[in-house]
């Protein structure tokens, strides 16, 4: 394996563990905010109350139980995860290609004719 075949999987292995821990991240921070602003408006005990019931943290069982529950989000979940990476590969596969079949003697000698 060339060194950017393993940068590639290093990359990879990285996307596919950090997509999952930043979308985790982020939903609870929206929640969080979204808590903040409810609590923020609410007067009474019974809205800070209803607050608190209304917003949803996401635990990471639950992110992991996403990834395989074979409903929907799972099968949304994977498709964010895997189709950046696909189309990497296949983008620099082609460009590998190109560039190698570029610089061929039998390319030259054909555009020396040209």
């Amino acid at each position: 394996m060339s060194r950017w075949q393993r940068m590639g999987v290093v990359i990879s292995v990285l996307w596919l563990i950090g997509l999952p821990i930043y979308l985790l991240v982020d939903a609870n921070r929206q929640a969080s905010k979204a808590l903040a602003l409810c609590l923020s408006v609410a007067r009474t005990d019974a809205e800070m109350h209803w607050c608190q019931a209304g917003v949803r943290f996401v635990t990471p069982s639950e992110m992991a139980h996403t990834l395989v529950a074979a409903n929907n989000d799972t099968i949304a979940l994977w498709a964010l995860m895997l189709g950046p990476i696909i189309i990497c590969w296949i983008i620099g596969s082609i460009t590998v290609a190109t560039a190698r079949w570029g610089s061929s003697p039998a390319y030259s000698k054909v555009r020396l004719r040209g």
